[in-house]
């Protein structure tokens, strides 16, 4: 009988071993606040709007449509304002001396004003001595306006944020295919586990209700005391069964519940039956459907990776060009009396043009044309592997659908030869052996046909994903 327990339990200890732990963290005796039914389609939704993992790739997005702006921004006008103040607190010699020279240079203002009538002169309004303490304070406000006339590495700059945002794009579009499809297994894995605890329920009930009835015999004198025995050590093995599997369903709605999002408290209810679900996954025009790698989101993402790669080659080649950009410069000064250099206002260009950096440019060009060498390398491995597992994943599923009838026929008809070889044991025609053989061969018609339900699910799912 322990063998027999065993054998009923393969398939679910395969499938949760790597869940278990999270089972054994969750707090048995808290409650659950509230229950929310859903199909697979609902599911699915459901989890596109609450996934963390798609809400990141979103994320990535938005600071990808940012980035592309901050680069672009480099290429227009800039204006920056400046505003300095200062104050002497001890005036040089120099300086004061200088400030004795007014009176001529007022004379001398005056005079070419007379002689010339020219605009230029007759602004040094006083024959006075300018005080030191005009001297000591200045405030100045400056406004500079510059312009990105021509720029290589901004260019590449601006055509690398583009492609890194089609590469964020690609990657809310895988995530939302993983997500679908991890939904989806997680779903139809809740499904089986429920349909075959409904089975166990069923022949426990019924093997309770034989033990029962052969104890009443066993008390009238028409059966052995060994017949009874048999049957009750039957029936408990069936019940540790039974909580076993409902352990294992608990597990896989936690596995679905956190491929949704959803709160691990909340009571999910599949509404989705299985054998309407099995109706679905059969899609026989998967098998003829050739693999199209342009679609696939895998190969679509190393394309984007070796373009990268590329603009790396192509910006570390314009670090080779010049640099254009040109400004204007407008300063006031609000102590008039103050002196200053500074012209108020300035417009000029500058031109930054690399000339000789001892190689260090070439080695830089040299490695981003090996990176892009081993990123077309990397794309013609990919494109091999997806080869592979289109191929895989083809066999998977033809292998799937070839079993599932039959070992659909052989769970019925395991169930059938159950059924009578209880009726046999009960009525003493049949023995403790051979009624322990029929519950052996029962179980394992249950794991084995299950098993290829899943096996079914995932492959089309697998495939599906390939191909579209």
């Amino acid at each position: 009988m322990l063998q027999m327990k065993k054998r009923s339990t393969v398939l679910l200890g395969l499938l949760f071993a790597g869940l278990m732990q999270i089972q054994a963290q969750t707090d048995s005796s808290k409650t659950t606040k509230t229950s929310q039914a859903f199909t697979l389609e609902e599911a699915q939704k459901f989890a596109l709007a609450n996934s963390p993992v798609l809400k990141n790739s979103n994320i990535d997005l938005e600071i990808a449509k940012k980035k592309i702006w901050e680069t672009t921004a480099i290429g227009l006008p800039q204006v920056n304002g400046k505003f300095s103040a200062s104050y002497s607190i001890e005036m040089s010699s120099t300086v004061s001396g200088f400030s004795n020279l007014y009176p001529w240079m007022y004379g001398v203002d005056k005079t070419l004003k007379m002689l010339t009538s020219s605009p230029a002169f007759g602004y040094i309004d006083s024959a006075g001595v300018t005080p030191t303490k005009d001297l000591r304070w200045g405030a100045t406000v400056d406004i500079t306006v510059s312009q990105l006339i021509f720029s290589g590495a901004y260019l590449v700059g601006l055509q690398t944020t583009k492609a890194f945002k089609g590469l964020s794009e690609l990657a809310i579009t895988k995530s939302t295919k993983d997500l679908a499809e991890s939904v989806s297994n997680a779903y139809h894995l809740v499904l089986v586990m429920q349909e075959n605890k409904l089975i166990m329920d069923s022949i426990y009930a019924q093997t309770l209700k034989t033990s029962k009835e052969m104890e009443a015999m066993y008390k009238s004198g028409f059966i052995e005391e060994t017949a009874v025995d048999q049957i009750k050590l039957t029936a408990n093995n069936l019940k540790n069964t039974l909580l076993v599997m409902e352990n294992q369903v608990e597990v896989a709605k936690n596995l679905l519940r956190l491929q949704m999002g959803l709160d691990m408290t909340t009571n999910i209810i599949l509404t989705d039956k299985l054998d309407d679900m099995l109706v679905q996954n059969i899609q026989l025009s998967l098998l003829t459907n050739d693999l199209n790698l342009d679609k696939n989101i895998d190969f679509q993402m190393i394309q984007n990776a070796t373009k990268l790669k590329e603009l790396q080659l192509k910006y570390q080649k314009s670090t080779l060009l010049p640099d254009v950009a040109a400004f204007y410069q407008y300063d006031h000064p609000y102590n008039k009396k103050a002196m200053s250099f500074t012209p108020p206002q300035i417009v000029g260009a500058a031109v930054n043009i690399p000339i000789f950096g001892s190689g260090a440019k070439c080695a830089r060009i040299k490695q981003a044309s090996l990176d892009v060498q081993k990123a077309k390398n990397t794309e013609f491995q990919v494109s091999q592997g997806l080869q592979l597992a289109y191929s895989q994943a083809k066999t998977s599923y033809s292998s799937a659908l070839n079993k599932l009838d039959a070992n659909k026929e052989n769970l019925e008809l395991s169930q059938r030869i159950y059924k009578k070889t209880l009726i046999k044991f009960k009525s003493g025609v049949s023995s403790s052996m051979e009624l322990t053989q029929a519950e052996s061969q029962l179980l394992q018609s249950e794991t084995t046909y299950y098993t290829t339900v899943i096996e079914l699910v995932n492959a089309k799912n697998a495939l599906e994903k390939i191909i579209k």
